[in-house]
């Protein structure tokens, strides 16, 4: 079955919970925080939250991406355009983040940066909330099924595990429904060695497919 193999998710990286840094720039204070924004309303409620939980500070400045339709967004809250916003997209797309919100809240000391200044103090925070996050690479994985017999799929799990993937769950009748999480590229080894265990007569069946989290 080749049309098995063929999957339109693509691995992307994201974090997998928030991270906060604090950066200090000529006496104002730069507080970054990195989270998870699967989509815009998310990254919205995200930011209402910051600015609830920060009313005092001068600015909110964002910038958040999608994987969906590569969509992304910014905002300089009242900085120089140009300065705050853009920095902090910049980072996320130099670190190839997708599916998160950045969020740095400033709170002025006092000085005047200048643009450049800002710019730099921006781009600085950023860094440091990304360098804080934990990182994820989200991998497209294959949900298959597959009927087998007892006797057959008693050498199932071992099989799929030897291909890298996993046994999620069995249904059990008057022969066994095994349900399986796999990698797109391992398919023609289990595939191979599924014709083997079944002299052919079993067949892969695919359910779907969803993406798995591997660490960075």
């Amino acid at each position: 079955m080749p049309e098995t193999a063929v999957t339109a998710m693509q691995p992307y990286c994201t974090v997998s919970a928030p991270a906060e840094a604090e950066f200090v720039a000529r006496r104002s204070r730069f507080l970054a925080r990195l989270a998870p924004a699967a989509d815009e309303e998310r990254a919205i409620t995200l930011l209402r939250a910051r600015r609830a939980e920060l009313p005092d500070a001068s600015h909110h400045v964002y910038a958040f991406r999608r994987r969906e339709q590569s969509a992304c967004g910014h905002s300089d809250d009242g900085e120089p355009q140009g300065t705050a916003g853009m920095p902090l997209l910049g980072a996320l797309i130099h670190a190839d983040l997708q599916d998160c919100l950045l969020i740095v809240t400033r709170y002025f000391g006092g000085v005047l940066l200048g643009k450049g200044g800002l710019m730099r103090a921006y781009t600085d925070a950023a860094a440091q909330a990304i360098a804080a996050a934990p990182l994820v690479r989200m991998e497209p994985a294959l949900l298959l099924s597959i009927d087998l017999d007892y006797a057959q799929y008693s050498r199932l799990p071992a099989i799929v595990a030897s291909c890298g993937g996993a046994v999620l769950r069995a249904d059990f009748a008057a022969g066994v429904t095994a349900h399986i999480r796999l990698s797109p590229d391992a398919l023609p080894s289990l595939e191979a060695q599924v014709r083997a265990l079944t002299s052919g007569r079993a067949q892969l069946i695919r359910e779907g497919e969803e993406y798995i989290p591997v660490k960075l």
